[in-house]
């Protein structure tokens, strides 16, 4: 089940990142804000996401009779860092996509 909830953590992460994606492109066609919003609310997301989601996700499934352990603590750590990284990674991949132009043929 830990398992579960680390990678849970990663589809919140995605799914946020769409979110401010979305919300940022119909700022940035409306010439209303930069792609800022949607930088530093993904990276933000990933942060939160590996920082609260997964030991959320296993305190539930530990209140439903689940045996779920950390091991020696790795995961709260790598869960952090791993969302933090696909976050930039996310961050990275928007910001060409938001900025990007059409190509003129």
């Amino acid at each position: 089940m830990t398992n579960f909830a680390f990678y849970s953590s990663f589809a919140f992460t995605l799914f946020s990142a769409i979110c401010f994606f979305l919300l940022a492109r119909r700022r940035v066609k409306a010439k209303f804000a930069s792609s800022t919003v949607f930088t530093a609310g993904t990276l933000f997301s990933g942060l939160v996401c590996g920082g609260l989601v997964l030991p959320g996700l296993v305190k539930l499934f530990r209140q439903f009779g689940a045996t779920v352990s950390y091991g020696h603590g790795e995961v709260l750590i790598a869960a952090l860092i791993f969302n933090f990284a696909f976050a930039c990674l996310l961050v990275i991949l928007g910001r060409i996509a938001l900025n990007g132009k059409p190509i003129n043929w």
